[in-house]
């Protein structure tokens, strides 16, 4: 709860935010955020005194940045274990889908229906979290593709066994870009460098067939070689913004 609330504090109205939770549990009809291997929680009905209610938490944090959107992520999939609880039990209270405020977008692990327990695989974080961390990290991606994209590859690489499940109130923000990056600036301005370059090297040329130095020669190698480097890296970013723009 004190994470929750010093996290809720750092929010301004324009930031976009992210929030993302291990483990919860659907108790006495409602979802839980629950604290790792505590010891006073040995059944449902102490589980709201020490855990957080998923629908409060994003209300409150919702309500900090009225003029963005809100993305909140539950890994859920391995199912929270109560004391002496047959792992049959504890995978019939995975969170339960709930209705996504206005600019929100939820997802979870997996379906709560999902039966296996646990896919293997081989790292160091679950299936979820390990496309999570690559897939968040893409440039100038739309949130509702981001999801997308996770949601696919947990569900090709567990064979089909495991699929995240999504609640969208995004409503208009979904076109919404994360990780923007200006390609059409950066290849605007590598342009304007090349274009310099070029104009610089015609003068060297112009002196070096009038008759030239060593220091001259040197010259005007390096400008071709920025202007190689400049224009390897400008069709680089072309490429880029080519494979990031919608298809239709």
């Amino acid at each position: 709860m004190d994470k929750i609330e010093v996290f809720e504090k750092t929010i301004r109205q324009d930031d976009l935010v992210f929030y993302y939770s291990g483990h919860c549990r659907h108790a006495n009809g409602q979802n839980y955020l629950v604290p790792v291997d505590d010891a006073r929680i040995d059944s449902d009905e102490n589980i709201p005194d020490f855990g957080m209610d998923l629908s409060r938490v994003v209300e409150r944090l919702c309500s900090k940045n009225v003029n963005n959107v809100s993305l909140y992520m539950l890994d859920c999939y391995k199912p929270y274990l109560l004391k002496d609880e047959p792992p049959s039990e504890a995978i019939r209270k995975r969170p339960k889908a709930m209705k996504a405020l206005p600019r929100t977008f939820i997802q979870y692990a997996c379906a709560p229906n999902q039966q296996d327990s646990v896919v293997p695989h081989r790292d160091r974080n679950d299936l979820y979290t390990k496309h999570l961390l690559n897939i968040i990290t893409h440039e100038n991606i739309q949130i509702a593709d981001l999801f997308k994209r996770i949601s696919q590859g947990v569900h090709r690489e567990s064979n089909q066994k495991q699929k995240p499940l999504s609640m969208n109130g995004l409503g208009g923000y979904e076109q919404k870009v994360v990780n923007f990056v200006d390609y059409n600036g950066m290849i605007n301005a590598y342009s304007d460098r090349i274009r310099d370059l070029k104009l610089e090297l015609e003068k060297y040329t112009v002196q070096t067939s009038m008759g030239s130095n060593s220091a001259d020669l040197f010259h005007a190698n390096r400008i071709r070689a920025l202007i190689h480097e400049f224009t390897q890296k400008r069709g680089s970013l072309i490429s880029k913004c080519y494979a990031a723009a919608p298809r239709g």
